[in-house]
């Protein structure tokens, strides 16, 4: 029986080593990939910075009203720049959130699989031959 293959040692080999690397290596590009997508690097670090550039200058020289109105209107712009970017960091946290969530349940299920398998054989051999 030289030249064989064990395939059972092959499988149990490939499905906790192999198949759980790339499962791994999957879950590591997934939350690059949404944390690019939602792109938090820029939201945190332009957090309180105006709006889409929606800025309102006075002229030089100009009254004192229209300096304040335009420093309110940066102020509104800064508001709203910031709420839309903490609306976005925290859909980012529940789908992060979510995601490692599911993705340790499936890993749970993944390292499981097999033994549940050869378990539901014997007990379906046990019924079978009536020792259960």
């Amino acid at each position: 029986m030289e030249g064989t293959v064990n395939l059972k040692a092959l499988f149990i080999s490939w499905w906790y080593k192999e198949g759980q690397f790339k499962i791994l290596n999957y879950i590591k590009h997934y939350f690059a990939y949404i944390y690019d997508m939602f792109s938090i690097k820029i939201c945190l670090t332009t957090l309180f910075a105006v709006w889409r550039n929606d800025t309102a200058t006075a002229a030089y020289g100009s009254s004192l009203d229209v300096r304040y109105q335009a420093f309110l209107m940066r102020q509104v712009s800064r508001l709203i720049g910031s709420t839309i970017k903490s609306v976005v960091i925290f859909v980012y946290l529940l789908v992060a959130f979510g995601s490692l969530i599911f993705f340790g349940l499936f890993l749970i299920i993944w390292l499981a699989f097999p033994a549940v398998i050869v378990l539901l054989f014997l007990v379906g051999l046990g019924y079978l031959v009536g020792v259960l």
